[in-house]
């Protein structure tokens, strides 16, 4: 596991564009955190470091936005904070083409891992520690070796 002290909005968005490219199609990306502790604010930052022009906004209650990136790929954005329990054929049925192509972000993934479980998933973890400052824990998919995530993270290329 990667951990990441963002003191500010600043290294926060710093550090959505040294993920970004990390990121491919098919990757699915859980966020894990309170509530308030920055899940959304650091998915449209991931959406800007994309190059997508319209602004991530939360997806509470709509369940789900997808978003349309510089190089034409998709970035589909889903919360699933008020899903109880795991979710059954028909709730999978309807969100199963957020998946179908381009990058899925998860907020409150738990109901959704049997479905994904196939896939590259990254599991980023922020926690509060003062108004404004998170810590941030990247786990990156079995696949990726920790170290070229690493070197990536620090802007170095291998």
């Amino acid at each position: 596991m990667i951990v990441r002290s963002l003191p500010d909005l600043g290294a926060t968005a710093a550090f959505a564009h040294r993920l970004a490219p990390l990121l491919e199609d098919g990757d699915v990306l859980e966020l894990v955190g309170d509530m308030g502790a920055g899940k959304t604010t650091f998915v449209a930052l991931l959406v800007q470091a994309l190059g997508g022009v319209e602004p991530a906004r939360s997806p509470t209650y709509t369940v789900a936005h997808q978003y349309a990136l510089a190089d034409g790929r998709l970035l589909a954005h889903l919360d699933l904070y008020r899903t109880v329990g795991e979710l059954d054929d028909a709730a999978w049925g309807d969100l199963e083409p957020y998946f179908d192509s381009g990058i899925a972000c998860v907020e409150w993934p738990a109901a959704l891992r049997p479905w994904v479980a196939d896939r590259p998933t990254w599991r980023l973890e922020l926690d509060t520690v003062e108004e404004g400052s998170r810590v941030a824990r990247l786990a990156p998919p079995a696949a990726r070796t920790l170290a070229d995530v690493v070197a990536a993270l620090r802007g170095d290329r291998r």
